[in-house]
Formats: C-alpha cells, sequence, structure tokens
C-alpha cells in the first residue's frame, strides 16, 4: 500500500470530494499531508460554514497537537458570527444570518480572483447542503462552474444525506474519496470510490 504523499500531487486541478466519519482522521489528512504540500507554492483558501465548526477546528487541532503557527500563510473565509479564526488569517467574513442566494454571491464574488494555481477547501458546507438539500447544491453548482480549474477540497461527513443528494455530490467532484478504517485495526485508509484518476487505497495513520 503506497504512501498517500505520493498522490497528493495528482489533485491538482481536480474537485475532490472526502467523505469521513472520525473529525480527528479528517483532521490529520488535511493538516499533516494535504495542507502542508500545498502551502509551499500556492494561495489557499479554507472556507468554513458556521461559528461552530469554527470552534471544533480549534479544539480539534490541539487535540490532535498541530502547531498552528505552521498555518498563518492561508488565508481563511468563514461564514459565521465573529472574526476569530482557528488558523490563517481572516481574509473574508460573511455573516451566518445571510440568506443562501447572499453567501454563494458573495463566495463568488470572493473567488473571482482565484486563478487555475490556487486551491480552495470547504468545510462545513456539507451541513448546509443536508440542511437545505438541492437548493445548496444548485448554488454549489454555480459556485463551481464560475471557478478556473483550480484544486478544491470539499469535506463532507459520511451518511449525512439521502441517496439522491448523496449521488449528486458525487457528479459534482472528479475525485470522490473516502477515510476508512481498516478491519481490526486501529489504521485508516484513503479509499477512491468514484474517480477519474485510477488509483486504489494509499494509508493515512
Amino acid at each position: 500500500m503506497e504512501n498517500i504523499s505520493n498522490v497528493i500531487p495528482q489533485f491538482e486541478g481536480l474537485k475532490t470530494r472526502i467523505t469521513y466519519d472520525f473529525s480527528t482522521v479528517l483532521g490529520k489528512l488535511l493538516f499533516q499531508k494535504i495542507l502542508p504540500y500545498y502551502l509551499k507554492e500556492k494561495r489557499i483558501f479554507y472556507t468554513i460554514y458556521t461559528e461552530l465548526k469554527c470552534k471544533k477546528l480549534y479544539k480539534l487541532m490541539k487535540l490532535v497537537g498541530i502547531d498552528d503557527s505552521q498555518f498563518r500563510g492561508i488565508n481563511v473565509i468563514k461564514i459565521g458570527k465573529t472574526e476569530s479564526v482557528p488558523f490563517g488569517k481572516l481574509h473574508k467574513i460573511i455573516p451566518e444570518t445571510e440568506d443562501i442566494d447572499a453567501i454563494f454571491r458573495k463566495l463568488q464574488s470572493i473567488f473571482k480572483d482565484v486563478t487555475e494555481k490556487d486551491v480552495i477547501i470547504l468545510c462545513g458546507f456539507d451541513i448546509l447542503v443536508a440542511l437545505k438539500g438541492q437548493s445548496v447544491l444548485n448554488k454549489l453548482k454555480d459556485l463551481y462552474e464560475s471557478l478556473p480549474d483550480c484544486t478544491l477540497f470539499f469535506t463532507s461527513r459520511e451518511n449525512l444525506y439521502d441517496n439522491v443528494l448523496d449521488k449528486l455530490l458525487v457528479e459534482f467532484h472528479e475525485n470522490n474519496l473516502s477515510l476508512k478504517q481498516q478491519e481490526f485495526s486501529d489504521s485508516y485508509t484513503l479509499e477512491f470510490e468514484d474517480s477519474i484518476l485510477v488509483m486504489s487505497s494509499y494509508r493515512i495513520i
């Protein structure tokens, strides 16, 4: 089984959805593998939906022992209630009280200068899809269509949606990956479930 570090460069220019069941494992994948790789030479726009998600990320980083000082260069776009962010620097804030149309209009405006060399991470948007359903998927589709071929990651909790929403999200992303715990083991692998890349599985921890 290959190391995940060998495949991360192949995510460039693609939209990748990562489903997970444990936040700590997702945190290790993002902050110990994916973000350090892209931080070397790319702008990163880490977009977080909800104040609660920001607080959870802060506690998660402390729990896992992640040093936030190495992520100071990350541009955080927060959809929330305060300007406090768990890492990086606040790039823009969108009030959580805005309606869905306004939130996505502002995101499109913020991302208008994004280029193919940049990275976008959408964190907590799975909550928005679960709460609002297909209306949010339509806005997400419009957002994706407005972007250049940048590198994008969409994090998504396992089994959060009904079958229709889940299949639509699969179609929105070139890579659909899942963090899986190995049977009778504490190890986790990243499984390629529906991807334009010809891959199998990679060990995370």
